[in-house]
């Protein structure tokens, strides 16, 4: 699904094809086999299998460059999730969003200037994206590229276009340290069965970190007490030693934000080592839009 909202058609074309790919025995893949299943003439096909070919050669090294027939390229050795990850990353409208969230001081025209690309064509290929934030209630500022709108939302939004896209392959976050983050849920105890809900909390608790720095703090959690009352969600995960300059009450919010996320978001299915993230990406949209009605 981000990838319609974050590639040119392009890219989605030559991640289709992979897709596809990746999807048929051995034995029937060939561009004929493709072209049917992709519903482009065979011309178009082999114009977009040596797009793929250029990018494997960059994001798959282990792939023999003087193979050039598609029946000879051993695909096992690029997954999916690795290929989108590459696309994603240099697409503009990702760094763009990137930008906004985790810059000191981010500015549109700044941007703009760094990549070479007018004002104008950088939000006209925005556009999706910004219909993206709009099922989280949330836009992108035309002067700075931030995510403005509630804080919460902001939050699951981010976490879930940032786990979409990178699955724990790497650490997306330069201006946070993962050992920062592996210090803090050490601290306190938690412990993990299956290790994708593990990065799915250090993402996550990332995402907290940089809200916090930039001084972005959740004011008010609607509806909290009176769907769980006095009940507590677990210890507190954050301390005021972490984050001394943020108000108590933010805090607080906070650490119920980051429990309640910690209980109830991290549900990898059994074959969750096996298929892509974006198996799973309309249940998990779905789950966040119904927390957002809180």
């Amino acid at each position: 699904m981000l990838e319609q909202i974050f590639l040119v058609k392009q890219d989605v074309e030559k991640y289709r094809m992979l897709t596809v790919i990746k999807s048929l025995p051995p034995r029937e893949v060939n561009l004929s086999n493709i072209s049917s299943k992709l519903q482009f003439t065979y011309q178009k096909t082999y114009n977009i299998f040596q797009a793929l070919l250029e990018d494997l050669a960059e994001v798959a090294p282990d792939i023999d460059p003087s193979d050039t027939k598609i029946e000879s390229i051993d695909f096992t050795k690029i997954a999916i999730d690795t290929y989108r990850l590459f696309l994603v990353k240099n697409s503009v409208v990702f760094q763009a969003f990137n930008y906004g969230l985790t810059s000191a001081n981010p500015s549109f025209e700044n941007f703009s200037n760094e990549h070479f690309t007018s004002k104008s064509t950088l939000n006209r290929r925005m556009a999706k994206f910004r219909a993206f934030l709009k099922n989280f209630g949330l836009k992108i500022s035309n002067s700075t590229l931030e995510i403005k709108g509630n804080e919460k939302n902001i939050r699951w939004m981010s976490y879930y276009v940032y786990w979409y896209i990178y699955h724990g392959q790497e650490w997306p976050f330069g201006l946070i340290q993962e050992s920062s983050i592996d210090q803090i849920i050490g601290r306190t105890g938690i412990t993990f069965n299956n290790p994708i809900v593990h990065f799915q909390f250090k993402y996550f608790l990332a995402i907290s970190r940089i809200r916090l720095i930039k001084r972005n703090y959740i004011e008010d959690l609607p509806y909290y007490s009176d769907v769980f009352g006095d009940q507590t969600l677990g210890e507190d995960i954050l301390t005021h030693e972490d984050y001394p300059i943020v108000p108590v009450s933010a805090l607080d919010n906070e650490n119920k934000l980051v429990n309640l996320f910690r209980k109830t978001a991290f549900q990898p299915s059994d074959k969750a080592f096996e298929e892509p993230i974006n198996a799973n990406a309309e249940s998990t949209l779905s789950s966040m839009r119904s927390f957002i009605t809180l």
